[in-house]
Protein backbone atom coordinates (compact mmCIF):
# COMPACT_ATOMS: atom_id res chain seq x y z
CA UNK A 1 0.00 0.00 0.00
CA UNK A 2 1.24 3.74 -0.96
CA UNK A 3 -0.41 6.80 -0.08
CA UNK A 4 1.33 10.42 -0.97
CA UNK A 5 0.37 12.57 1.64
CA UNK A 6 3.49 15.40 2.12
CA UNK A 7 1.93 17.04 5.28
CA UNK A 8 1.02 14.06 6.90
CA UNK A 9 2.24 13.32 10.33
CA UNK A 10 1.15 9.50 11.02
CA UNK A 11 -0.77 7.17 8.20
CA UNK A 12 -2.23 4.01 8.71
CA UNK A 13 -4.07 1.41 7.31
CA UNK A 14 -6.84 -0.47 8.48
CA UNK A 15 -9.05 -3.19 6.76
CA UNK A 16 -10.85 -6.68 6.97
CA UNK A 17 -7.51 -8.42 7.79
CA UNK A 18 -6.30 -6.63 10.85
CA UNK A 19 -9.60 -6.44 12.31
CA UNK A 20 -10.08 -2.45 11.10
CA UNK A 21 -7.54 -1.41 14.10
CA UNK A 22 -6.16 1.76 13.09
CA UNK A 23 -3.23 1.73 14.94
CA UNK A 24 -2.06 -2.08 13.37
CA UNK A 25 -0.21 -0.67 10.15
CA UNK A 26 1.53 2.15 10.43
CA UNK A 27 2.54 3.19 7.10
CA UNK A 28 5.97 4.52 6.76
CA UNK A 29 7.22 7.85 5.39
CA UNK A 30 9.60 7.25 2.37
CA UNK A 31 12.29 9.43 1.17
CA UNK A 32 10.50 10.37 -2.10
CA UNK A 33 8.80 13.49 -1.05
CA UNK A 34 6.33 12.24 1.34
CA UNK A 35 5.03 9.44 0.23
CA UNK A 36 3.81 6.48 2.94
CA UNK A 37 4.37 3.00 2.51
CA UNK A 38 3.31 -0.33 3.65
CA UNK A 39 3.79 -3.99 3.24
CA UNK A 40 0.73 -5.94 4.31
CA UNK A 41 0.11 -9.91 3.29
CA UNK A 42 -3.59 -9.87 2.51
CA UNK A 43 -5.32 -13.06 2.70
CA UNK A 44 -7.69 -13.00 -0.19
CA UNK A 45 -11.06 -12.91 1.65
CA UNK A 46 -9.63 -9.80 3.28
CA UNK A 47 -10.72 -7.17 0.64
CA UNK A 48 -12.00 -3.71 2.38
CA UNK A 49 -9.81 -1.29 3.25
CA UNK A 50 -9.42 1.99 4.67
CA UNK A 51 -6.08 4.65 4.99
CA UNK A 52 -6.27 7.14 8.07
CA UNK A 53 -4.12 10.62 7.67
CA UNK A 54 -3.71 12.31 11.59
CA UNK A 55 -6.45 9.45 12.67
CA UNK A 56 -9.28 10.37 10.47
CA UNK A 57 -10.19 8.13 7.32
CA UNK A 58 -8.67 9.06 3.89
CA UNK A 59 -11.58 9.08 1.68
CA UNK A 60 -14.31 6.21 1.90
CA UNK A 61 -13.49 2.58 2.70
CA UNK A 62 -12.39 1.00 -0.78
CA UNK A 63 -11.55 -2.54 -1.69
CA UNK A 64 -8.28 -4.00 -3.39
CA UNK A 65 -10.13 -4.44 -6.63
CA UNK A 66 -10.68 0.20 -7.00
CA UNK A 67 -8.96 2.17 -4.96
CA UNK A 68 -10.90 5.38 -3.92
CA UNK A 69 -8.35 8.30 -3.77
CA UNK A 70 -8.49 12.05 -2.91
CA UNK A 71 -7.93 15.03 -4.75
CA UNK A 72 -4.03 15.54 -4.74
CA UNK A 73 -3.48 11.79 -3.47
CA UNK A 74 -2.05 8.77 -4.90
CA UNK A 75 -2.64 5.64 -3.87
Amino acid sequence: FALRAPAAAIVTLAGDFNAWSRVATPLARTTRGGTWEATVLVPRDAVRYALYVYGRQHGAPSTLGGATRAPGDSI
